[in-house]
């Protein structure tokens, strides 16, 4: 038995803001993309995550019905409490599902993939739905600050079982506290005033991501008895090209194998992988059934986390 993708949607925000325009505005666009999209206030994240989850339905051919359950993680959400999720579910009329919000930061989309196949393996569950959202830029960003590299959008990905060997070839996630303060939100329930994104500018978090980040990949690899040659393709986190060219380096991996987004959406944290899963599956269609995929992203807190998935 396997957990397979037999379906993924995506939610882009009407507005697409070009490097240029950014720059007219005083932002520093150096290594930044040339596009990305930012939500509005009236695309919420319930909004925009059932927009995604809908795509994602049709894509898979399935009824809202037929989920058994949904993971979900929200950048900037609508509600605290209740999450978001359990709206979500509402919208879309998945009577028959149970919401969990999985919270990895940026790393979320693997943190669920790996618990979907766990549910799926287990026959607890046919099918399972994974939403991330982010709507970061104008809830939660300081504009005075340099924000040209993020963006908003949402993405839904469905697995399903079906018959063969597991796809899920090798998993590691793994906690870095020491590097706790590289990104942080407080809350304003606990401060008593609006909260705003900050991003320490310590270069020891600096030197993990170019020195040692990557060594989460490597485990995942070794775990999955998978050598780079053997890799199809290598998705990451998108914080920046720079960024993806030296973990690509680091891992022995062909920058050609290197699949992103980058250009056209900047980091749009958890939604960034299952986007670019969305792009190179149905409207640029370079990955196919039976390649191997090296998943790999850094979220907040920092959790690494990386994964072989077998397509």
């Amino acid at each position: 038995m396997r957990a397979s993708i037999s379906g993924i949607g995506v939610y882009r925000p009407a507005r697409q803001m070009s490097a240029a325009e950014l720059q007219g505005l005083g932002q520093d666009i150096n290594g930044a993309p040339e596009k990305r999209y930012f939500a509005s206030e009236q695309e919420t994240s319930v909004a925009m995550s059932v927009a995604s989850a809908k795509a994602a339905l049709e894509k898979a051919k399935l009824a809202p019905t037929d989920i058994g359950m949904l993971l979900f993680f929200s950048g900037i959400p609508d509600f605290e409490v209740p999450k978001d999720a359990n709206l979500v579910l509402k919208e879309l009329g998945a009577v028959n599902a149970a919401a969990w919000t999985l919270d990895t930061a940026c790393a979320s989309f693997i943190t669920q993939l790996r618990a979907a196949e766990m549910l799926i393996r287990s026959g607890e569950c046919e099918h399972v739905m994974l939403v991330n959202t982010m709507h970061w830029v104008n809830r939660a960003v300081d504009q005075t600050q340099p924000y040209a590299t993020l963006g908003d959008g949402s993405a839904t990905v469905i697995l399903s079982r079906a018959e063969g060997d597991p796809s899920v070839l090798g998993v590691v996630e793994k906690g870095e506290p020491e590097h706790f303060d590289f990104i942080k939100l407080h809350s304003p329930f606990a401060t008593g005033k609006p909260e705003k994104i900050s991003f320490s500018h310590d270069t020891k978090h600096g030197r993990f991501f170019l020195r040692n980040a990557a060594d989460g990949a490597q485990a995942a690899l070794k775990k999955a008895n998978v050598g780079a040659d053997q890799v199809d393709w290598f998705i990451a986190h998108q914080t920046g090209l720079a960024m993806l060219r030296r973990w690509s380096n680091a891992l022995g991996l062909d920058e050609t194998k290197n699949l992103n987004t980058f250009h056209e959406t900047g980091n749009m944290s958890s939604v960034n992988i299952p986007y670019i899963l969305h792009k190179y599956i149905y409207e640029e269609p370079k990955i196919v059934r039976g390649q191997k995929l090296l998943l790999f992203a850094v979220g907040a807190g920092l959790h690494v986390a990386a994964m072989v998935f077998e397509y």
